[in-house]
């Protein structure tokens, strides 16, 4: 953890701690017995201070993540990073300081702004630990500009509505009512789920960025020093003569590389000797050692690879490329640079019933001196395994 971070966590528990020592006090005013259902009428005095200090809450967590944060996106997850453990850390307060909530099912007042709030415990916590999550899941991508999603933009703002609507629905009966509170544990859940796949969606396309940003079209192509299961040491330079070169990043235990091996076998045989292949490894070898450099030797020798494959032990060739699946194709023509980037098919099943041939379709195109008609497609395929 980074000393920002750490201060950024620091100061959302202290700030649960001052939050729940008000309350302590607050509770030994109106419920001397206990809190419970229904609420105590509180002066409208004190009800605007108590307005304003949840007011002056957030303002000081905004206030924090803005300083932590870079981008509008990074801040934005910061604040909800610091909202989900202050919040967290102001029920594990009030459990330290006066035994209270008895349970996770215990009702308690959340906020009334703009109008109040109530849930049991169980439910703020649930959505703080999204919100801790959310935080995880966006600092593990670089900084930068990230593909909007509006699938997952939409299922997340149902999912809130939701949630807002389980807290808030029918609050005037809920506050005189008795412990405990009827509570929408269904619409809560629909909101939760929401929540979940929108968060799938949003991580599985950032996934993608995490290396660094993919080569575009027309550059050059990154030179690499890499030792091949021959034992030899191949660069650029081994392939000058060659009017093409086909980078595929591969590795050993992914189902995709696998269905595609004899294909790419195929293509180095039809089109040789103008155009070489070359297969790179840049998974870690440590969580994954079906993809350590021995393992590629045998896979190497059983599958009788026609092309070089090489290891790249630092994933440097990999984030140089900008490589985020295996397989991915990076082709380069003479001049090497790169003129077709994707996936070799639309069918990585069933090679017979494969419709469109993108990386043949591109060879043929470049090596018939015409311009590639499909120059990029998405990839497909398992992502590369960072250290």
């Amino acid at each position: 953890m980074n000393k920002k971070l750490l201060y950024l966590v620091l100061f959302s528990i202290a700030m649960a701690y001052l939050e729940a020592s008000v309350v302590v006090y607050l509770r030994k005013i109106y419920y001397p017995a206990g809190f419970r259902f229904p609420l105590q009428p509180i002066e409208l005095e004190t009800l605007i201070i108590e307005v304003g200090r949840e007011i002056s809450t957030l303002l000081m967590l905004t206030a924090v993540s803005y300083i932590y944060g870079t981008t509008f996106r990074k801040r934005f997850a910061s604040f909800l990073m610091a909202f989900g453990i202050w919040d967290i850390f102001y029920y594990i307060w009030l459990k330290i300081l006066i035994g209270w909530p008895y349970s996770l099912f215990d009702d308690d007042l959340l906020f009334l702004i703009p109008i109040p709030w109530i849930s049991p415990v169980l439910a703020p916590v649930i959505v703080s630990l999204f919100f801790i999550l959310y935080y995880i899941l966006e600092s593990r991508t670089k900084e930068g500009k990230h593909p909007v999603n509006r699938g997952a933009i939409m299922l997340s703002s149902t999912g809130t509505i939701l949630i807002l609507i389980s807290f808030m629905w029918n609050v005037k009966e809920r506050i005189h009512s008795s412990s405990p509170v009827e509570f929408l544990w269904e619409v809560f859940i629909t909101g939760i789920i929401f929540w979940s796949i929108s968060l799938l969606i949003i991580y599985r396309k950032k996934e993608k960025t995490m290396a660094t940003e993919t080569l575009k079209l027309g550059s050059e192509a990154p030179d690499f020093s890499l030792e091949g299961v021959d034992g030899k040491t191949y660069s650029l330079e081994n392939f000058k003569d060659k009017d093409a070169l086909i980078v595929i990043f591969s590795c050993n235990h992914c189902p995709y590389v696998k269905a595609y091996e004899d294909r790419i076998i195929k293509i180095q045989e039809d089109y040789a000797p103008r155009v070489q292949v070359v297969a790179i490894n840049s998974n870690d070898d440590v969580n994954y050692p079906e993809d350590s450099f021995e393992e590629m030797k045998k896979r190497a020798a059983e599958k009788k690879f026609n092309f070089p494959y090489l290891r790249d032990e630092t994933q440097e060739v990999a984030k140089a490329y900008g490589a985020t699946h295996t397989p991915e194709i990076f082709l380069f023509d003479k001049s090497r640079q790169l003129r077709f980037h994707g996936k070799i098919d639309d069918n990585w099943q069933d090679p017979s019933a494969v419709k469109q041939n993108y990386l043949r379709d591109a060879l043929d195109e470049l090596l018939a001196g015409k311009e590639i008609s499909v120059p990029e497609t998405f990839t497909i395929g398992c992502t590369i395994k960072w250290k």
